[in-house]
C-alpha cells in the first residue's frame, strides 16, 4: 500500500493528497486487491487511516476535506519502500576494476617435469597428494 501511496503522490505531483483521491486511485487498480479489501466492498477512508496508523501517518485537515501530507510520509516510504533510483545526492564514479592478471600463453618453466603441458592447480595438486602411495 505505501508503495502505491507514494507512486500516487509522484504521479499527482502534489503534496496534499485527499483521503477520497487516495481510497478511488487504490481502488480503481483492477490487479490490487483493495477493491474488494472489505468483506467484498472497497476500501473506505476510515480503513486506510487504520492501515496507515502503525506507520505513524495521521490524516491532517486540508480546509473542509481530509488527507496526507507527502512530509508525513517520507520517513515510512524511507523506511519500508524500496527506492527506485539512487538518490540525486549520491554521486556515481567510476568503478574500481582490477586488471586481470596477464597469463602468457608460452608454458611456463615447470611444466613438462611431469609430462604435463600445464602443471596442476593447487586444488589438483591436493587430490593427487591423497590419492598417491605412501
Amino acid at each position: 500500500m505505501l508503495a502505491a501511496i507514494k507512486d500516487l503522490f509522484t504521479a499527482q505531483r502534489t503534496h496534499p493528497l485527499g483521503s477520497k483521491r487516495i481510497v478511488a486511485a487504490l481502488t480503481a487498480d483492477p490487479t490490487a486487491s483493495w477493491s474488494e479489501s472489505n468483506r467484498g466492498k472497497p476500501l473506505t477512508e476510515a480503513q486506510l487511516a487504520r492501515l496507515l496508523r502503525p506507520f505513524e501517518i495521521y490524516p491532517t485537515s486540508f480546509g473542509s476535506a481530509r488527507g496526507y501530507r507527502l512530509s508525513e510520509c517520507q520517513d515510512a516510504f524511507k523506511r519500508y519502500v524500496p527506492a527506485d533510483e539512487p538518490d540525486e545526492t549520491v554521486k556515481v564514479s567510476k568503478p574500481i576494476v582490477k586488471p586481470a592478471p596477464f597469463k602468457s600463453r608460452e608454458a611456463s618453466k615447470t611444466a613438462g617435469r611431469d609430462g604435463l603441458q600445464n602443471p596442476p592447480s593447487t586444488a589438483d595438486r591436493r587430490v593427487i597428494d591423497t590419492l598417491a602411495p605412501i
